[in-house]
């Protein structure tokens, strides 16, 4: 119920599928009372910038509120401010996502002389939470299939953004029956002396990880957590049997295992990691394994990885072309800024004007802005309560992953 100097404006009962409520209070001395059973759905009450004073006498109440004199009855507020951008119709200025969720899958392939021909299905799931950026959670999932070895690869990870933090957690794994390496002996003084498929090895491998990070700038990023490998090289194996390996047998063969620590620094100054047309991306890797497990004694190892994007102006106006024939009146310098992808002014301030709908004094948003620009406040009103329904009707249109 919303309600000023004993007239009440606004009253509502809410089902099950509602999975959680925002009350905005905006400005001016604000009262709450907040009672009931408790339990679903989730309220969360965002202070305006005067004095408000909240009672709450249940659970499953948050309160959130950084500016004026406050006071909480039965419950604590986080005054911890949160730095967001001021609504604007222009959408690249706009709020960051805070809601539903939005799925990329993608199927590629490729050719590998030791693998064949190659089958990639995979993609992520993004979640959007309250104050999490750049998502609450994301789901990485990808499966190769490779013909040559006939047999499957996963590689699967979760993170989770803690809630207006730049800390984050990600668990990742690994599950490969398509790995191959080659064994031409201990030393820098050995020879091959045959075929180079003689010398390979066919392996498979488990791994997991567990990062403690922080986000960065725009897309950087610095973790560090324990992580663990386990490889079978089976000897007698169909793809072995007949190798050098076989012969030589060294140390690592069969069964091992081992467990260390690794620190992960990523650099990305790409303009737009999916489609770069200018940028540098970079990757550092350092593991240390100590004596324990399968290992003998300790040891460390350094990966690197980087990237130099450099895509001619003209490559991506050829894009641009084809997307602004949906709108006759949106021209490709509109998409195009400085020779990259940019937002069409026109279409910020058509879907500005439907970002939320008046509905007995409640604002009620839809998705309607552009890819990677998530409208998330409803402007203007002394009071807004927002409802994140699970429908379809609400979800996130996914156009470009």
């Amino acid at each position: 119920t919303l309600a000023s100097k004993g007239t009440e404006y606004f009253r509502r009962r809410f089902d099950p599928a509602t999975h959680e409520i925002r009350l905005f209070l905006h400005g001016g001395n604000d009262r709450l009372l907040a009672q009931g059973a408790g339990g679903s759905p989730r309220v969360r009450v965002i202070g305006g910038g005067d004095d408000d004073h909240y009672r709450v006498t249940t659970s499953g109440v948050h309160l959130y509120d950084e500016k004026g004199q406050n006071r909480a009855e039965g419950g604590s507020i986080n005054t911890k401010p949160w730095d967001w951008k001021p609504d604007t119709a222009s959408a690249t200025q706009l709020p960051p996502r805070d809601w539903g969720k939005r799925t990329f899958l993608a199927m590629t392939g490729y050719f590998a002389t030791d693998l064949g021909a190659v089958i990639d299905y995979g993609g992520f799931t993004d979640r959007y939470g309250f104050r999490s950026v750049p998502y609450a959670s994301r789901l990485d999932y990808r499966l190769q299939y490779a013909t040559g070895r006939k047999s499957f690869r996963f590689t699967g990870a979760l993170t989770n953004q803690f809630a207006n933090s730049n800390t984050f957690w990600r668990l990742s794994v690994l599950a490969s029956g398509i790995e191959t390496v080659r064994w031409y002996g201990l030393g820098n003084e050995t020879q091959q002396t045959g075929d180079r498929s003689f010398y390979k090895v066919s392996q498979t491998q488990l791994g997991a990880g567990l990062r403690l990070g922080t986000r960065f700038g725009t897309r950087n990023s610095f973790s560090i957590g324990p992580e663990v490998r386990w490889a079978h090289t089976d000897i007698g194996s169909k793809a072995n049997s007949d190798r050098f390996i076989a012969t030589d047998i060294p140390y690592g063969a069969g069964r091992f295992g081992m467990a260390g620590a690794a620190v992960e620094l990523r650099l990305d100054g790409r303009d737009f990691p999916g489609f770069a047309s200018k940028g540098a991306h970079l990757f550092l890797k350092a593991s240390a394994f100590p004596k324990a497990w399968d290992l003998v004694e300790s040891f460390s190892r350094l990966e690197a990885e980087g990237s130099l994007a450099l895509a001619p102006p003209g490559i991506l106006a050829s894009v641009a072309q084809p997307l602004c024939r949906r709108h006759q009146d949106l021209r490709p310098s509109a998409l195009l800024r400085n020779g990259a992808p940019g937002r069409c002014p026109h279409l910020a301030r058509i879907q500005s004007r439907s970002l939320c709908r008046r509905r007995g004094g409640v604002r009620f948003r839809r998705d309607t802005a552009p890819p990677d620009t998530h409208p998330t406040h409803c402007p203007g009103a002394a009071g807004c309560i927002r409802l994140l329904r699970r429908r379809k009707g609400l979800r996130q249109r996914s156009e470009f992953g």
